[in-house]
């Protein structure tokens, strides 16, 4: 009898993956396999031309910080909005975190605003861990990841939806790039822009993404290394255990990419800088023991590479949400 369609794909990945590379010979790639994942990502380089200065639309004074809204023009001429939070705490310079928000309705829901613009303390399963990290200390950037919430085209929009991943998706595939391609190229550079802030050192940039912004914070920071700490939250584990396993929005899939590595191999790219990993043990869309299975790897890779102690992860008792326990105390002290 012939395969099944199940046998045939499983075959398939186990083929074209490689879990557990040599050490030795994984390191001897790095470079390549950077190199191999910006071309799976896609070319955006006739994206690159001038980006504007940010505009500040609003501000607004609290207790203990000062709230932004802004916007810049990228190069790509797509405009970004994006919140500025700073500490009351006046310095010459603060630790800056960029918050990258999860699917959902975008960047108000990890800064205590419902959708509507209200003040919320607490928003479903994303905490608001911008608000959180702002009020330890830290400036924070958090902008509107194309595709989420108010950067969606105008059709989804009347029809009340959050997103428009799949239908940019598609657009994108088209033309031989990502949609977390662009994403990723987005990001680097707002990081441009941060960086051009009087109270922002460029050294001193960390990131902080949940579930699809995870997927954003990790494969930037795996391609710039201007980001110097890395936080990813309900996102890390094995492709074949989360993605390949049931539906998720279309912008997780990068075509090709089981023919370089599995999701630890790439990940293991940010070494040896810091690197924190959060996941939940009720977590259904990114199971715990897959995260288990990935953490295993990356200390494995941090070992060789002589930095131990720059990856640590948390397993909380939650589901797919952030918990920032030990998170944010992690991030913040990579920052000092």
């Amino acid at each position: 009898m012939g395969k099944t369609l199940e046998r045939f794909f499983n075959d398939e990945y186990t083929r074209n993956t490689v879990e557990k590379p040599a050490l030795e010979q994984y390191q001897s790639k790095c470079f390549e396999l950077k190199q191999k994942l910006k071309e799976l990502l896609g070319d955006f380089s006739e994206w690159d031309k001038a980006t504007s200065s940010p505009v500040i639309e609003d501000v607004e004074q609290f207790d203990s910080y000062r709230r932004e809204r802004m916007h810049v023009r990228l190069g790509n001429q797509l405009e970004v909005p994006f919140y500025v939070l700073t500490p009351r705490q006046e310095k010459a310079a603060y630790p800056v975190v960029l918050a990258l928000h999860g699917h959902g309705y975008g960047p108000k829901q990890i800064i205590g605003l419902t959708k509507q613009g209200k003040t919320e303390s607490i928003s479903a399963n994303q905490a608001d861990y911008a608000l959180q990290l702002v009020e330890q200390g830290c400036k924070v950037f958090v902008p509107a990841l194309l595709g989420i919430g108010e950067r969606i085209f105008q059709i989804d929009a009347e029809e009340g939806k959050d997103k428009s991943c799949e239908r940019l998706a598609r657009l994108f595939l088209m033309q031989g790039k990502t949609l977390l391609g662009a994403r990723v190229w987005e990001t680097g550079k707002l990081l441009d822009v941060i960086s051009s802030f009087d109270d922002v050192l460029p050294c001193n940039i960390g990131v902080f993404g949940f579930s699809g912004g995870a997927a954003v914070a990790g494969f930037t920071a795996i391609l710039d290394e201007r980001l110097k700490a890395t936080v990813l939250a309900g996102y890390p584990g094995l492709f074949r255990d989360s993605i390949l396993q049931q539906p998720h929005c279309l912008d997780n899939y990068l075509p090709g990419i089981l023919k370089l590595s599995e999701l630890p191999g790439l990940l293991g790219l940010i070494s040896p800088r810091p690197f924190f990993i959060e996941s939940g043990e009720k977590d259904l869309l990114f199971p715990v023991e897959s995260a288990r299975l990935a953490i295993s790897q990356l200390e494995m890779i941090y070992q060789q590479n002589g930095k131990p102690g720059a990856f640590d992860f948390h397993i909380h008792d939650g589901g797919h949400e952030v918990d920032g326990s030990e998170s944010y105390a992690w991030l913040i002290q990579q920052l000092r």
